[in-house]
């Protein structure tokens, strides 16, 4: 049984079949970030969505993403980003390109046929469980409830991992209405219920926003969002965990700091904005309530 957990965890990496389209620098990047994440020796890597950019509608980018992770030669779980597998309708016809949406059941997408995965997934890491979700606007694919399922058959701290996040992760500039309104109104409410209803679930780790930010949900459970390996803020985080506390570090990686300056008002190269304040870098959190 593990009693010391090392957990990578990072998002999306916006990879693109070549010549890119959209983040021509992303390759690079990657290559450079690559040999970090392999020489930490993590116990897990969770991939928190947007592995790409165009593989909702372009399943060879999918194969792509999977191929990078593969290559780590170490256990990893995945998350759909609204770039992997299309949010909702309405996205979906707006964006075809980038954000498709399949009416198909999830097991018959082409992320889950890519990856292999289910809704939930979990992993036992002796002193925690770690579980993935993947979900779309309405839950079509019953995400919610069996998530509720497993979290109330289980008795050990858990991380929950998703896309979006479940809060706003700023209170000014573009991060403060953007995260989950456009993606999955329909669900947020029930899923930040079932996650602030539980009291072992203690972390709920998240991607989507381009940015490095730590959030209460409750008094009990913190939203972590992690940076973008891509497009940026290029940076991961490194979860230590132990039998009673969890540690927290991010660590930057070798793409741009930045992502939203353009829609930042006074944006003055506020990299705080990004990367969160010191304590959102780095920190530890209890994993047992008292």
């Amino acid at each position: 049984m593990y009693q010391h957990v090392k957990i990578l965890h990072i998002s999306d990496l916006h990879i693109e079949g070549l010549p890119a389209r959209r983040y021509a620098e992303v390759e690079k990047s990657l290559a450079v970030v690559k040999a970090r994440l392999i020489a930490a020796r993590p116990d897990l890597v969770v991939v928190t969505g947007d592995l790409t950019t165009h593989g909702s509608a372009k399943v060879e980018d999918l194969v792509l993403a999977k191929d990078w992770l593969d290559a780590l030669d170490m256990p990893y779980l995945v998350v759909g980003g609204n770039h992997d597998l299309g949010s909702n309708q309405s996205r979906g016809m707006d964006y075809p390109e980038t954000e498709f949406y399949e009416e198909l059941p999830f097991h018959h997408t082409g992320f889950a046929q890519v990856f292999g995965t289910h809704m939930v997934e979990t992993a036992d890491l002796g002193v925690v469980e770690v579980m993935t979700i993947n979900i779309r606007n309405g839950d079509p694919d019953g995400t919610i409830p069996i998530l509720q399922k497993l979290v109330e058959a289980g008795t050990k701290p858990l991380l929950i991992f998703g896309h979006y996040p479940l809060v706003n992760v700023r209170e000014r500039g573009i991060l403060a209405n953007f995260g989950f309104d456009e993606f999955i109104p329909d669900s947020v409410d029930l899923l930040r219920q079932a996650i602030i209803g539980s009291s072992r679930i203690r972390v709920y780790g998240c991607g989507h926003v381009h940015a490095n930010t730590v959030r209460a949900l409750s008094s009990e459970c913190l939203q972590m969002s992690a940076g973008a390996l891509g497009p940026g803020s290029s940076s991961y985080r490194v979860l230590s965990i132990d039998q009673n506390q969890l540690h927290y570090e991010t660590v930057i990686g070798d793409g741009p700091l930045g992502f939203w300056e353009r829609l930042v008002v006074d944006f003055h190269e506020d990299v705080e904005y990004h990367l969160g304040e010191p304590w959102e870098r780095s920190g530890v959190w209890n994993l047992f309530t008292s």
